[in-house]
Protein backbone atom coordinates (compact mmCIF):
# COMPACT_ATOMS: atom_id res chain seq x y z
CA UNK A 1 0.00 0.00 0.00
CA UNK A 2 1.46 3.47 -0.95
CA UNK A 3 1.41 6.04 1.64
CA UNK A 4 2.35 9.85 1.27
CA UNK A 5 4.74 11.38 3.49
CA UNK A 6 5.68 15.22 4.43
CA UNK A 7 8.84 15.05 5.91
CA UNK A 8 11.00 18.12 7.41
CA UNK A 9 14.69 18.54 7.51
CA UNK A 10 16.32 21.57 9.50
CA UNK A 11 19.48 22.99 8.51
CA UNK A 12 22.02 24.29 10.24
CA UNK A 13 23.99 28.17 9.37
CA UNK A 14 26.75 25.80 7.26
CA UNK A 15 23.67 23.93 5.73
CA UNK A 16 24.34 20.61 7.97
CA UNK A 17 21.34 18.07 8.24
CA UNK A 18 20.39 18.73 12.56
CA UNK A 19 17.42 17.59 12.71
CA UNK A 20 14.61 15.83 10.88
CA UNK A 21 11.15 14.45 10.89
CA UNK A 22 8.55 12.79 8.67
CA UNK A 23 4.74 11.77 9.05
CA UNK A 24 2.45 9.69 6.84
CA UNK A 25 -0.89 10.34 5.78
CA UNK A 26 -1.89 7.72 8.46
CA UNK A 27 -0.94 10.25 10.62
CA UNK A 28 1.66 8.03 11.95
CA UNK A 29 4.87 10.74 13.01
CA UNK A 30 8.09 8.85 12.33
CA UNK A 31 11.61 9.14 12.03
CA UNK A 32 12.70 12.25 14.00
CA UNK A 33 15.71 12.48 15.13
CA UNK A 34 17.83 16.01 15.63
CA UNK A 35 21.79 16.26 16.84
CA UNK A 36 22.08 16.51 20.25
CA UNK A 37 24.33 19.56 20.30
CA UNK A 38 20.67 21.63 18.81
CA UNK A 39 17.99 19.77 20.94
CA UNK A 40 18.54 22.51 24.19
CA UNK A 41 17.95 25.30 20.99
CA UNK A 42 14.32 24.23 20.67
CA UNK A 43 15.13 22.50 16.89
CA UNK A 44 13.08 18.80 17.55
CA UNK A 45 10.11 20.87 19.11
CA UNK A 46 9.63 23.60 16.91
CA UNK A 47 9.67 20.57 13.74
CA UNK A 48 7.13 18.43 16.24
CA UNK A 49 4.77 21.83 16.46
CA UNK A 50 5.24 22.62 12.68
CA UNK A 51 4.11 19.20 12.12
CA UNK A 52 0.97 19.04 14.30
CA UNK A 53 0.03 22.32 12.74
CA UNK A 54 0.43 20.14 8.94
CA UNK A 55 -2.12 17.36 10.41
CA UNK A 56 -4.83 19.63 10.31
CA UNK A 57 -5.70 17.73 7.34
CA UNK A 58 -9.15 17.14 7.33
CA UNK A 59 -8.54 13.27 6.21
CA UNK A 60 -6.14 12.95 9.01
CA UNK A 61 -8.18 12.00 12.20
CA UNK A 62 -5.60 11.43 14.56
CA UNK A 63 -1.83 11.76 15.14
CA UNK A 64 0.27 8.99 16.62
CA UNK A 65 3.73 7.80 17.18
CA UNK A 66 5.77 5.05 18.39
CA UNK A 67 8.73 6.12 20.43
CA UNK A 68 11.80 5.32 22.71
CA UNK A 69 11.37 5.02 26.41
CA UNK A 70 14.16 7.97 26.60
CA UNK A 71 11.89 10.35 24.16
CA UNK A 72 8.76 9.67 26.29
CA UNK A 73 9.43 12.84 28.30
CA UNK A 74 9.83 15.06 25.18
CA UNK A 75 6.51 13.78 23.38
CA UNK A 76 4.95 13.97 27.27
CA UNK A 77 5.75 17.62 27.49
CA UNK A 78 4.01 18.05 23.69
CA UNK A 79 0.51 16.84 25.18
CA UNK A 80 1.07 12.91 23.85
CA UNK A 81 0.28 10.13 26.06
CA UNK A 82 1.68 6.99 26.71
CA UNK A 83 -0.13 3.40 25.62
CA UNK A 84 1.71 0.32 26.83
Amino acid sequence: MYRRAWRWLALSPEREAIATARILSSGQIGRMAAEKKFLIQGIASAIFQDILNSARDPKMRSVFLHSQSQATKFYEKLKFSSDG
